[in-house]
């Protein structure tokens, strides 16, 4: 039998470990990413989680729309709650209450279905996730 020649088990070795290092970098590369996408991820789903919570929330939109009918001076709305919406109407209205109505509607976050705005009239349908 024959020896091993000392040099090419030396340059054998130098090669696997060349080739594990490069290994171990293009995995470190890569494990860095998925844990950039991870963050960015849980960010989103923390974001989706809030505004869940925000929509599902039956009594809080009601509250919230009672304040906004209440700021804007109008007394002769009608609030019917239905299975997944909130139905808004109110007559005779003027154009500056209706105006305010609408202003702060559309400042809150609400997930408006319908909305029909007549010359004296206000219609809104405002849905939430059950």
């Amino acid at each position: 039998m024959r020896a091993i020649n000392p040099i090419f088990l030396l340059f054998a070795s130098m090669v696997i470990f060349f080739i594990a290092l490069f290994s171990f970098n293009t995995t470190n590369k890569k494990f860095s990413q998925e844990v950039v996408n991870y963050t960015e991820y849980k960010a989103l789903a923390l974001h989706y989680n809030a505004q869940y919570d925000y929509y599902s929330n039956k009594k809080q939109i009601l509250n919230s729309l009672q304040h906004i009918i209440k700021t804007a001076h109008i007394s002769n709305g009608n609030i019917i709650p239905q299975d997944k919406k909130i139905i808004f109407k109110a007559k005779k209205l003027s154009l500056v209450t209706a105006h305010k109505f609408i202003n702060k509607l559309f400042n809150n976050q609400f997930n408006i279905i319908k909305l029909d705005i007549q010359k004296d009239s206000v219609y809104v349908e405002i849905g939430y996730i059950r």
